[in-house]
């Protein structure tokens, strides 16, 4: 980049020394008010008027080819010196563009990675959420049967308990009453035999009671 400087410089130097040059010389060679005006009177006075014609002299054909000389010089160091800051300044703008252009592009791609993640890890969260209530409803729905799994085994047991508290109940009572139809049997055959044996009849009984005894 410095080394464009000295060209612009020297650019600038020609064109600002060859324009007052060539503007000197078109003076110099300009026709004078005096001359003017005495063309004037002279057509006044009856002379032939005749249009006055631009001519090129000497001195302006020496300046208008030293300024070409200057200018294709310029042009050669133009081309010699200027051509490659020139290019080097356009190069690293051009790089500083593209490097520029790449970054946005790497930005720009590492938001879309990073959405997409984002996207995945989403749906991956709604998936989890999925499976975490489905595993609460069957879990919720194992509790439930064995809730009524346990119910319907205590109510069994209950029901057998009572079934065998009640049968144990009817056979003690079966038993009490046996007891009680046993002592009432005994107590009315007692009651018979007094009344229906005679003294005849209890001498003979206690008599065969003592021989089988005894035998």
């Amino acid at each position: 980049m410095r080394r464009i400087w000295p060209v612009l410089f020297l650019l600038f130097f020609f064109v600002g020394v060859a324009s007052p040059v060539w503007a000197v010389e078109e003076g110099h060679n300009a026709p004078t008010t005096h001359e003017v005006a005495a063309q004037g009177e002279a057509g006044g006075h009856g002379a032939v008027s005749h249009e006055v014609k631009p001519h090129v002299t000497s001195r302006q054909l020496k300046d208008l080819l030293w300024w070409t000389v200057n200018f294709i010089a310029l042009v050669i160091i133009l081309v010699k010196f200027g051509r490659e800051p020139i290019v080097n300044m356009f190069r690293s703008r051009r790089e500083r563009i593209e490097g520029e252009y790449k970054e946005l592009t790497d930005k720009r791609a590492e938001a879309e990675r990073k959405y997409k993640e984002y996207e995945a890890k989403l749906a991956t969260l709604e998936e989890e959420a999925r499976k975490i209530m489905e595993a609460f409803i069957e879990q919720g729905e194992k509790e439930k049967e064995r809730i009524i799994k346990e119910a319907y085994e205590t109510a069994e047991r209950i029901k057998q308990q009572a079934e065998f508290y009640v049968q144990q109940e009817l056979e003690k009572a079966r038993e009490e009453l046996r007891k009680e139809v046993a002592e009432l049997s005994v107590k009315m055959a007692e009651q018979i035999i007094r009344e229906k044996i005679t003294p005849e009849d209890q001498k003979r009984l206690v008599k065969e009671f003592i021989e089988r005894v005894v035998h």
